[in-house]
Formats: C-alpha cells, structure tokens, sequence
C-alpha cells in the first residue's frame, strides 16, 4: 500500500476514508492474527504481521503505552500476527526481530533526527531511527538512538508501512524547549528520518507526534483510498498541506502539514505514491479446534464475525476474541488445559438447559492451569454449569453473562487467588436441579476434595433466580470476600459452609452486598448461613423483601469468631 500523487485535493484537502469490509493491501497484508504479547521463542506466526514498538519515555511512558495498546486492539480485529516490544525489554535485537518481514511498524517513543539541535552532521548510526533500552529490564528512561544505520539492516515486508509517534524529528518538529524550525530544515528532517526506513522496504513512512496511532492501524485494514488520502483524512490534519521531492530517496514525495502555515510540524509523510488497498475476506474456517490448534503460542486469535459448530481444547497460552459458538448435545464449549488462556467477547450457547447432563460446560478449565481469564462475554444454556474452572491459580471472571444452566453459574475449585467480578448470573437450577438433590450455584467457591480454594474475590456480581439452593456459596474457602454482590431470587442468599471432609470455612468477609427479595422461593429462607465456620465477619450488608425471615442463622451453633453488625436489614 503507498499514496497516490494525483490531484492536489489527494493531498491538500481531507479525504475522509470509508469502510467497505474486512478488506487490506493486496502486496502487503493478508488475513492472520494478533499477538499482544511476546510469541515465544520459535513460534511461527501466521498472516499479516504488525510490529509494536514502545522505547522509554520516562514519565510519558505509560501514556505511550496506552497508544500502542490501542493500536494493537485496532489490529487485533484483522490479524493474529501482532508482536510488541515494549520498555523496559526494547533492544535492538528484539525490535529487529519484530520488525522483520511486518507490514505495519508501529513505534512510539523518543526520536533523534538531522538537522538537530545538538548535532551539525547526520550521524547515520544514531540519527532518523528509534529510541531504544540500551539493556532488557534497567528502566524506563536510559535511552539508546539506534539510527538508519540500524534500521537499513531490516527486512520488512514489501511495500510495508511505517507509523512513528512522539518522536522528535520525525515530523519536522523540534524537541520541546528549542525554536520552531524553517520549512527547509522540517522537510529535510522528514526526508531524513524516512530514508532508513523506505531501503528497508517500505513504502510510507508517516509521523504524527500528537495522535494517537489506532486509527492508521483501522485505516490500513479497511479503506480503500491512498495512503495518501487516508493522511489527508487522519483526525490531526491541518489543512496546511506543502510538498517536496526527495533528496535522500529516489522518486519519494514528502509532505508536512504543520499547526499553522509555518509553524507547529507534527505531522508528515514521506514515500510512493504506487499501490492502493485491495480486499481480503475474513477467513473464519469451518472449525473452531483447527484454527486454534494453527494459532502460535501466546498469540491472540480474532474471530470476530466467525460462527462455529464446535467447541475446542485449548492445549497452549492463546487469547481468543469474539467467536460465537453453538455446542452440540453432550459437549463442552472449551476445554482450557493450559495457563494464560484469555476467552474475551465470545458468546457461548449450549444444547439444553432443562436435565442435567455432567459434560454441558461453557468454559471448562483443568489441569491446574494459571490465569484464565473469561472477559465480557455471553455463555447460556447449559445442562452443568457456564463455567467450571479447577484446580486453578489466579482465575478471572469478569463483565461476563451466565444464565440458564442447570448446576452452577461459575464454579470455582481448589483456586489459589483469583477474582470473580462484575458477571451477571441468571436462572440457574429453574429446572433440572432435582437431579443434584435441588443443589444449584449462581456463584460457588469450592474444592472437590483437594485443597481448599483460598484468597478468592467475589466482588460486584449481580445473582438472580436461583429458586432451589445457593445464590453465593463457599464450601470451606479461606479467605474468601464476598463484596458488593447483589443477590435475589434465591432461598439462600449466601452459604458458608464445611467442605465433604469436615474443613471449615475461614477468614471470610461479607460487606457491601445487597439481598433482595428470595421470590420466587419460598421455603428453606435464610439470607446468610454459617455453619461450622470460623472467623466469619458480615458487616455493612443490606437486606430487604426478606419479610420476618431471619438475616443471619449459623447452623447448628458451630461457628466460632463471628461478627455480624451495621447490616440493614427491611422487610
């Protein structure tokens, strides 16, 4: 993909790009993936790849960061392919290895150009590149200028394009504190900085100090116009367009577009005008199990708009965005066997949520696996559970839908830390829990004889209808807090109980959640329950709709070390 050199409105006025589909450039991109975190070593990625790259900054590190993070999100939803290199771990080997054969460099951070304010020759090794850590893992502010020198070394992908961000002298501009330059010295620091990159094949180079760089990222996988254009189109465009030839690069036009007429060079282009975007259909395949299974490790697979038949086993660290998958009778939806497995936006819907049927799981995670995480998404219509995650460490449910599932919401067994946050569950156990003695879950911290599940948040949780057993529930949890939840439609709001093998419940924390009305249940009502626990604190609670049902009720008098106080409780 370049720009074209056509008419002056191509170039001096805004041409605003439309999208016309998952479309993308026909000799540079093509249809993969995103990794938005480091492959590992070895893994061979597939499709277009986009390299994201973050030199230190100092105290405007982290805001360089959440540019590149966006970014990378944009990029996410067309390819799998993406690798960062990010301070405090930037050096030059690495951002060469990710810069090797990519379509799209992004790079945001410090920039060190000729003419400069400190300098009065082009020093090649260290000028017009990146600013980078000398070493992995010092800080976040000692820098290294790696120049074209370095940058001439890279094999890009053909026709590639280049994104710089934040960088002094990459646009024109000067760094902060020193004078505005002439238009002659920004169009040569623009030429410059761009030449490295273009011998190292590609096609534009454009450099916008003040925007962020995600819509360039959206707009090289879906317009249809130049790069050109799309520059002309950018939000930051300032309709002060000038243009030059290049010096530096045979055949390359440059373009500044600063503040004012004369002042303020934030923004430039510098390249060929060639080739312009050509369609690519998104490639969803027809199983779910082979596009994992072709997916690298700690990769991120983006299957947006993709509808599958099957669930799939998840054998290695992987992110999987926006599936939408129907699971046959008897099946699961996934089964997560390793660690560092994220399900983000997918929407999960099960065969039946009227018997109880063992292997009708949403989300099964096992294998002692680490961070899982399930993020906004949509699982429903289960004949166990929508989620079932243990032994496990560190899980995390969050802003996440449940509802009609016959056992269990989200059961969590044998966790070593972990949050349970933000997640709506509904109608669990409205039919088929006569199977299980009328035993059903909206949110349950457990242990199937292991160890005990330990240091679990259960936090700002919306529980409803869970007409025959437990809206919130822990079998011998310690340190377990339940916070800020809102439970109703369940007999029993919150239990907190002894586990099969008599260990007790421990350093538990109730505060901050709401227990409204039990309807549609109307025997067994207590609104939370101990038995045989110790050190049980419920404090700071409200109740209503209870009638003159008893608020709190320790089973048995086995308890010891309770406090239950400042609850609100109105009939």
């Amino acid at each position: 993909m370049s720009f074209s050199d056509g008419a002056q409105r191509a170039w001096g006025q805004p041409r605003r790009w439309r999208r016309i589909g998952a479309i993308t450039l026909a000799a540079i991109l093509g249809v993969g993936s995103i990794a938005l975190a480091d492959p590992l070593p070895g893994a061979a990625a597939t499709g277009t790849r986009v390299a994201i790259i973050v030199g230190p900054g100092g105290s405007q590190t982290t805001a360089n960061k959440a540019w590149a993070d966006a970014a990378a999100r944009e990029a996410l939803r067309y390819t799998t392919n993406v690798v960062k290199a990010y301070t405090p771990n930037a050096t030059w080997p690495k951002v060469r290895a990710a810069m090797t054969g990519a379509s799209v460099v992004v790079y945001v951070g410090r920039g060190s150009g000729f003419p400069s304010v400190s300098s009065s020759v082009l020093r090649p090794a260290t000028h017009n590149g990146f600013g980078l850590n000398p070493v992995a893992g010092r800080d976040n502010s000692t820098t290294r200028y790696y120049g074209e020198t370095y940058i001439r070394t890279v094999k890009m992908a053909p026709k590639a394009v280049v994104l710089l961000h934040r960088a002094d002298y990459a646009s024109g501009r000067s760094p902060s504190g020193y004078s505005q330059p002439s238009l002659s010295v920004a169009r040569r620091r623009v030429d410059n900085y761009g030449a490295g990159f273009l011998a190292a094949g590609a096609s534009a180079v454009i450099a916008e100090y003040s925007a962020s760089p995600a819509y360039y990222v959206r707009a090289i996988f879906t317009q249809s116009a130049s790069l050109g254009s799309t520059w002309n189109g950018a939000p930051a465009y300032h309709g002060h367009v000038t243009s030059f030839s290049s010096s530096r690069t045979v055949g390359a036009i440059g373009r500044t577009d600063p503040v004012s007429a004369r002042s303020g060079y934030t923004r430039s282009i510098v390249g060929w005008p060639t080739t312009t975007p050509a369609p690519v259909a998104l490639a969803c395949g027809s199983s779910l199990q082979a596009k994992v299974d072709a997916a690298p490790s700690w990769s991120t697979l983006d299957l947006t708009g993709c509808t599958y038949s099957a669930g799939a086993t998840i054998e290695r660290p992987l992110t999987i965005v926006g599936a939408r998958v129907s699971v046959p009778t008897g099946q699961r939806g996934f089964i997560v066997t390793a660690s560092n497995v994220t399900l983000d936006s997918v929407v999960i819907t099960g065969p039946q949520a009227s018997t109880y049927s063992w292997n009708e799981v949403g989300v099964l995670g096992e294998s002692s696996i680490s961070n899982l995480v399930v993020r906004d998404s949509t699982i429903r219509t289960f004949g166990n559970s929508g989620i079932w995650v243990g032994p496990s460490t560190n899980p995390r449910i969050t802003g996440t839908t449940i509802e009609d599932a016959v056992y269990a919401g989200i059961m969590i067994i044998s966790a070593a830390g972990g949050r349970v946050d933000g997640n709506v569950v509904r109608r669990i156990g409205v039919n088929g829990a006569e199977a299980n003695g009328n035993n059903a879950y909206g949110i349950a911290v457990e242990n199937q004889g292991g160890a005990v599940s330990s240091d679990v948040v259960v936090d700002g949780n919306t529980v409803e209808t869970v007409p025959t057993w437990h809206g919130l529930d822990t079998h011998a949890g310690l340190r377990i807090s339940f916070t800020n939840n809102t439970v109703s439609g369940a007999p029993r709001a919150l239990f907190i109980t002894t586990d099969g093998s008599g260990r007790k419940a421990t350093d538990i924390t109730v505060t901050g959640n709401r227990f409204l009305s039990p309807a549609p249940a109307t025997t067994n009502l207590v609104t939370v329950t101990t038995y045989a626990a110790a050190r049980v604190s419920v404090t700071g609670n409200s109740a209503s709709g209870w009638g003159s049902v008893s608020f709190f009720y320790d089973y048995q008098g086995q308890s010891t070390g309770l406090v239950v106080s400042g609850n609100v409780i109105t009939p």
